[in-house]
């Protein structure tokens, strides 16, 4: 009976491990004014056209003019405000980062700017020098230059890198607390040519924390080795 119990517990172990992966999705996205011309990293809005409830939460507004918060995750120049694009949506819980542009050292980057864009978004919308530090630190924790690249067509009058540094403390500080399930990187090409990238919190998803599927997998073979030691044991004993 102990045996069987085991190998069940070490079956849903592995199950977890798969289950607990989400998969990249795709979309129809649009990136909508800000009301301040494309300058203010607290105030970009985005919609999904066409979404369904089994990639998204089902509290999660989609298509018609419904809108929700999106955080730049790139340094490249802006989209363009009212365009739509096709877009990869990738959880921060998956296992699969074919579609990110940063893929190495995933989800951990991600996660990290994600924090970031809490710290943001605490500070409310306005374009202001706290802000832009931030958003210079999600640039940062995503391995882009420092400081900016003038690529990204932004001022850079406020960059300030203790600033910076902070941020990135703050951010590495609260990643861990983050639900991954519940972030969102929106992935497609932009103007020029050049790949864009957006943040995005959908609450509505199941709190996940980011999977630690090296540290379940192990679990789940010591507990088929349990099993299979049990299963001997009874045959020496027959």
């Amino acid at each position: 009976m102990l045996r069987r119990i085991v190998s069940g517990v070490a079956l849903a172990a592995l199950f977890a491990v798969g289950a607990h992966a989400q998969s990249p999705f795709t979309e129809s996205f649009t990136f909508l004014s800000d009301g301040t011309g494309g300058q203010d990293f607290n105030a970009y809005k985005g919609r999904f056209n066409n979404a369904d409830v089994a990639d998204l939460g089902v509290g999660f507004p989609t298509g018609g003019t419904s809108s929700f918060q999106v955080w730049c995750a790139d340094e490249n120049d802006l989209v363009g405000l009212g365009q739509t694009y096709p877009v990869w949506v990738t959880p921060l819980s998956t296992s699969l980062w074919t579609h990110v542009y940063v893929p190495s050292g995933e989800p951990g980057a991600y996660l990290n700017a994600a924090a970031a864009s809490t710290e943001m978004a605490a500070n409310g919308t306005g374009q202001n020098s706290a802000n832009d530090n931030i958003q210079y630190a999600i640039w940062d924790l995503l391995g882009y230059d420092r400081p900016p690249h003038a690529i990204s067509g932004y001022n850079f009058g406020d960059y300030n890198s203790g600033t910076v540094d902070t941020d990135e403390g703050i951010a590495t500080t609260g990643a861990p607390h983050l639900f991954a399930n519940q972030w969102l990187v929106i992935t497609f090409t932009g103007p020029g040519g050049r790949i864009q990238e957006f943040l995005v919190n959908d609450t509505s998803r199941p709190q996940e924390f980011v999977p630690e599927p090296g540290t379940m997998a192990m679990l789940a073979m010591g507990l088929v080795g349990m099993a299979g030691a049990g299963m001997r044991r009874r045959k020496i004993k027959k």
